[in-house]
């Protein structure tokens, strides 16, 4: 990606907002030929968002201010291509029946050459389950069916309040210490999907509101990944409920602001694994990056 990409103006607005992060929580870890391999970012793309306010030290950066550069500036076709899905999958006219998915954990083993099988736990829906394969052994290490309803029922006006109460907040990769700090969230304006589960779960409480976080996928082809969002009781059923992502895929474009207040449920995109972050797939225990190859199956 190159400088000439990049909105000077919206990069600049970025990282003034990102300033209200301190310093404390940063990791000036990241050097320019990382941040190239990994976010195909060039010397000249990296120099205009200094010059934007990404900070640095020593010209290192941390992952996460470059990450959140590549998010909201749509730096990585990937990124573009991920958020042009989600929208597809919330835009799909009601059907009587839910959608069904078939979702690929793949995983590979990090010690090549241990003595006997890989065992993985792979987290799915209400628990865990083990899967014993050779190290070499090709293909998924799991796969999963999920069925999704494409229609949700309208929120009260109370639920609206609710979701109203993050409507505002604005989406930003944080440091662990800061994802679910309510203090820091409703100081800054700033929240990662988390916390925003986090703070609508807490204002629940208070409304006397029937409020739980969820954990678990955004589904969408080809790749899904891993999301928390809140769930609110209506009548016999919970509906997620996550304001911050209508919003900011409304901010992107592609949802129409008429047709999806924050309020709106995105339950058509989400599947919900368990309530709290878990990893998805671990190795003898230890928890192994994961990616989540989907297809639709009808």
């Amino acid at each position: 990606m190159t400088a000439a990409s990049i909105d000077e103006a919206a990069a600049a607005d970025l990282f003034d907002a990102l300033r209200r992060v301190p310093d404390a929580h940063r990791t000036f870890r990241l050097t320019a030929s990382a941040a190239e391999r990994e976010f195909q970012l060039d010397a000249d793309a990296m120099a205009a968002l200094v010059a934007g306010g990404l900070p640095q030290r020593d010209g290192r950066y941390d992952r996460r201010d470059v990450h959140n550069a590549v998010l909201h500036l749509g730096l990585s076709p990937v990124t573009r291509a991920a958020r042009r899905f989600w929208a597809a999958g919330l835009l799909r006219p009601p059907a009587p029946e839910p959608v069904r998915y078939e979702i690929y954990y793949r995983a590979r083993c990090p010690a090549p050459g241990h003595p006997g099988a890989c065992v993985y736990s792979v987290a799915v829906p209400g628990g865990t389950v083990e899967r014993t394969r050779a190290a070499d052994e090709p293909g998924p290490v799991h796969q999963h069916e999920v069925a999704l309803p494409t229609a949700w029922p309208p929120v009260p006006p109370a639920v609206a309040e609710l979701a109203a109460t993050a409507g505002a907040l604005r989406f930003m990769y944080l440091p662990p210490a800061l994802k679910c700090d309510l203090g820091f969230i409703r100081r800054t304006g700033l929240v990662d999907c988390l916390g925003t589960a986090a703070l609508l779960a807490a204002e629940g409480r208070r409304r006397g509101i029937p409020v739980r976080t969820a954990h678990g996928i955004i589904v969408s082809p080809p790749y899904s990944t891993t999301h928390n969002w809140a769930e609110v009781r209506i009548e016999d059923r919970w509906v997620p409920l996550d304001p911050v992502l209508v919003n900011l895929m409304v901010g992107w474009g592609l949802l129409d602001a008429a047709q999806w207040p924050g309020e709106r449920s995105p339950g058509a995109i989400l599947a919900r694994l368990s309530a709290d972050p878990r990893a998805f797939v671990a190795h003898g225990g230890t928890p192994v990056p994961v990616t989540l190859p989907t297809r639709r199956l009808r």
